[in-house]
């Protein structure tokens, strides 16, 4: 006998991109968004304002059926109580990961690494015992996890420690900015996905990832305010030329929940435009100054630990 227990549609992160996703995928089905709290907003929110909420409240108005659920993804156990929650409404046929913070929003490289690799491996875990057959989790990685790949070593740690135990690592800790910090996080989500998407196959379900690359949002307003030119220019080397909108990126998601992608599993989807193409095959002034930032922080990296060894032996 089929189940009467409604489709749920959970997604985590309605920014620009996750609100593009909501709307997406969530017709003829219920709706769980994840909120943060005051405390967990990051700036310049208002006082009193709560995006995620505006979130909620635009899908109602759009004639979705929307349940919210305060969650700190950073910490396992609200992570756990939100996953218990999303398990009491119905089948979870989609789970959408698209929190985080970017370089320029994150005041250290310890909340990067806290929100965008811990907080991934926690809604990675929360979730699988809750997962069935024709569950679909996508979670967001992004192009910047194509640049300075970490050392097999490194690689096998982000994809296999324990979560309580998965920042304990001295080649995770030379990676010790913002934006590095960024880059790793970004990687690790790919990996861990790889690394669970067995244990995700023995439910029934799959997990993968995708990487945005340039689009048009309000973490991409503030890296270019921050950074200059540089962006803009690597949109211009890139193969189509242009920057990226939500709805590329909610295409690619909706593709991946459906029946459509059942065969695909454990791996990333790159949607940039050809940004990565451009900076890695391309002449231009993005690709140049790509691959000086990468050898800079690449040396900077080995340093780091080549002092960690010497203290060590000393």
């Amino acid at each position: 006998m089929a189940s009467t227990n409604p489709n749920v549609v959970v997604v985590i992160g309605v920014g620009c991109i996750g609100l593009a996703i909501a709307r997406r995928i969530a017709n003829g089905r219920k709706l769980l968004i994840a909120t943060r709290s005051p405390t967990t907003l990051p700036p310049p929110t208002e006082p009193l304002r709560n995006p995620d909420l505006e979130a909620a409240e635009s899908l109602r108005s759009d004639g979705h059926d929307v349940s919210t659920h305060e969650v700190d993804i950073a910490s396992y156990s609200s992570v756990q109580d939100f996953a218990q929650a999303a398990h009491a409404l119905g089948n979870l046929n989609a789970i959408v990961l698209t929190a985080g913070v970017s370089p320029e929003q994150a005041s250290s490289a310890q909340q990067v690494y806290d929100v965008n690799l811990v907080g991934t491996v926690n809604v990675i875990d929360a979730f699988l015992p809750f997962v069935g057959a024709g569950s679909s989790f996508v979670c967001m990685a992004s192009l910047a996890s194509n640049f300075l790949p970490p050392s097999p070593t490194l690689s096998k740690h982000i994809a296999t420690a324990p979560r309580e135990s998965l920042l304990e690592n001295a080649e995770l800790k030379a990676y010790n900015d913002t934006a590095a910090a960024y880059v790793l996080a970004k990687q690790g989500n790919k990996l861990r996905v790889q690394a669970m998407a067995r244990a995700y196959g023995l439910k029934g379900a799959r997990i993968n990832t995708v990487s945005p690359g340039l689009i048009m949002s309000n973490m991409l307003d503030m890296a270019i305010s921050m950074r200059g030119d540089g962006v803009k220019q690597a949109a211009v080397d890139s193969g189509l030329r242009r920057l990226g909108v939500v709805e590329d990126i909610a295409n690619v998601v909706e593709f991946l929940v459906g029946y459509g992608a059942s065969y695909v599993t454990g791996t990333d989807i790159l949607v940039d435009g050809g940004t990565l193409a451009g900076t890695r095959w391309g002449t231009g002034e993005a690709a140049k100054a790509m691959h000086a930032a990468a050898e800079k922080k690449r040396e900077a990296v080995e340093n780091s630990q080549e002092i960690s060894e010497e203290r060590s032996v000393n």
